[in-house]
């Protein structure tokens, strides 16, 4: 990935409310992620997002289940189990959670289609607190009309981890991956876009 910071757009930012949930969620605690069972997954950044045929440059391709958004994650959601209550997919939109049962690591995925003018792109992501992320240029975004966020949990955040969010003129896209304070993410900054571009057409 070739990419340049644009120092004026740092903002704090996510890419969905799934994905401040996510960060949330690795605190610890008791909860259950529910009977979803272990995720199974094949390969990396090569799914093809199984959705009705779409032809605008840019274009947000759901995936047709979690399944498909574990084949583009690839090893990173080896032994993690998807989230039954934070997952689904429906209603234009698609977020997938697999989390571990021991310490709580997790990996995010949300997608929604919508349509933004040029004016309403940087504003269709609300600030959070939390994961700071910063616009920097991709070529692969940009030729498909769309911006690139990347970036990490801020200083305060009680967890490690990283996020990707593409924004396009027809939806949103994002990746997240995060893990207890101190301890490494099962994803890099660039294995998150690569993902997030494996469902943008």
């Amino acid at each position: 990935m070739r990419s340049r910071s644009d120092k004026t757009a740092l903002t704090t930012i996510t890419g969905a409310v799934a994905l401040v949930l996510l960060l949330a969620g690795c605190t610890g605690g008791d909860d259950d992620p529910g009977d979803a069972g272990p995720s199974s997954s094949a390969g990396r950044a090569t799914a093809t997002a199984d959705a009705d045929e779409q032809t605008g440059r840019g274009d947000v391709a759901l995936p047709a289940d979690c399944d498909t958004v574990a084949t583009a994650l690839g090893g990173a959601v080896e032994g993690l189990t998807l989230d039954s209550t934070t997952s689904r997919v429906e209603d234009g939109e698609a977020a997938c959670t697999w989390t571990s049962e021991v310490d709580r690591t997790r990996i995010g995925f949300y997608a929604q289609v919508a349509e933004y003018t040029e004016a309403e792109m940087d504003a269709a992501l609300p600030d959070s607190d939390g994961l700071s992320l910063e616009r920097v240029e991709n070529d692969d975004v940009d030729s498909l009309g769309g911006r690139l966020y990347v970036g990490s949990a801020t200083p305060d955040a009680p967890v490690s981890g990283g996020g990707a969010v593409i924004i396009t003129p027809h939806g949103t896209v994002g990746v997240l991956a995060a893990a207890p304070a101190g301890s490494a993410t099962r994803l890099d900054t660039d294995q998150m876009v690569d993902a997030s571009l494996a469902f943008v057409r």
